[in-house]
């Protein structure tokens, strides 16, 4: 035999190994993250979507246990996806809490099919720059930084109201890159996951480690004014993400009601065959360490609602914006 192909032999014979190590790998961790080799059954993978539920932040409190042990029977009954999901769904509250669900990629498509854009206008030197809830393609969630951050970058502004009062979440990277000229370089707001803590971060007008990575197309510069936010009910887990951002920033202030309280973290895990789950396993805390999670944030000057604009802007005028 010459030497060649021995040569070839024998990459040949590490290559089998490296695909059957590959194999086993998948066939061990793949469940794990949605991945299968062979199709499994819907109860099949709901006993794996209970293992991946150990994760959650509630995971170590006796009622899970006993959730699970109770959803493990009730698989034993599910022989359909459609079937699989409710059960799914009741379990995942008590490992991840009222933050964590399961999604089905017709849920997906639905909302990301309701794209609603930033609106912005200029009164005066003060831009109010409306940020509405986002789950949508990467295409649109670049329109929806670029759009908002145009509406600061207008000739003569001052201040700005940020009206989060009608986001209720999705994918908080386009939003943060949207008002990334009002926010400092550096970390923003740090997830705190089995205790390590992993960085949201803005470098001008980018944003990496909290949603998806997004740069704004057109980037100026920072802008040095007061910033007016207007928060409520309704401001929920990426709104409420954006605001603690803000949070440490100096003449910066909140105006409205308390938000809805899920400011912790949720991961998005595949489960199979178009269906997935957003699981919390972790809490937030702000630039100075003040740790957020599920209790509502209040804003610091409690306003109706419909008052918030009128009070953000009598504060903007003190600040010498009018």
């Amino acid at each position: 035999m010459t030497t060649t192909k021995k040569v070839v032999l024998g990459i040949g014979a590490s290559i089998v190994t490296l695909m059957a190590l590959a194999v086993a790998a998948v066939l061990m961790w793949g469940p794990l993250v949605g991945i299968y080799l062979i199709p499994p059954t819907p109860h099949k993978a709901g006993l794996n979507a209970l293992e991946i539920m150990e994760q959650g932040i509630y995971a170590d409190k006796p009622d899970w246990a006993h959730k699970k042990a109770e959803a493990t029977e009730a698989l034993n009954s599910v022989e359909t996806w459609d079937g699989l999901v409710p059960v799914l769904d009741d379990a995942i509250k008590v490992a991840g809490g009222k933050h964590s669900f399961i999604l089905t990629e017709e849920e997906l498509d639905d909302a990301q099919s309701v794209y609603e854009a930033p609106t912005t206008s200029l009164n005066g030197g003060i831009a109010t720059i409306t940020l509405p809830g986002f789950l949508g393609t990467t295409e649109q969630g670049q329109a929806y930084a670029d759009t908002a951050a145009q509406g600061l970058y207008q000739a003569g502004v001052c201040g700005v109201i940020l009206d989060l009062r009608s986001n209720n979440g999705g994918d908080m990277g386009p939003m943060l890159a949207a008002v990334s000229p009002l926010l400092p370089d550096g970390t923003s707001t740090s997830f705190v996951i089995d205790s390590s803590q992993h960085p949201v971060r803005i470098d001008g007008g980018s944003v990496n480690g909290g949603g998806t990575p997004t740069s704004l197309t057109s980037y100026i510069g920072k802008l040095n004014v007061p910033v007016a936010i207007l928060q409520s009910p309704t401001t929920a887990s990426s709104g409420e993400q954006t605001l603690l951002a803000f949070r440490g920033i100096e003449r910066v202030r909140t105006f409205g009601g308390e938000t809805a309280g899920y400011a912790s973290v949720n991961t998005v895990i595949p489960i199979y065959d178009k269906i997935s789950m957003a699981l919390t396993i972790g809490t937030t805390l702000d630039r100075n360490g003040i740790p957020y999670g599920e209790v509502p944030i209040p804003a610091e000057q409690p306003t109706a609602l419909n008052e918030a604009p009128e009070a953000a802007l009598t504060w903007l005028n003190a600040q010498g914006c009018k």
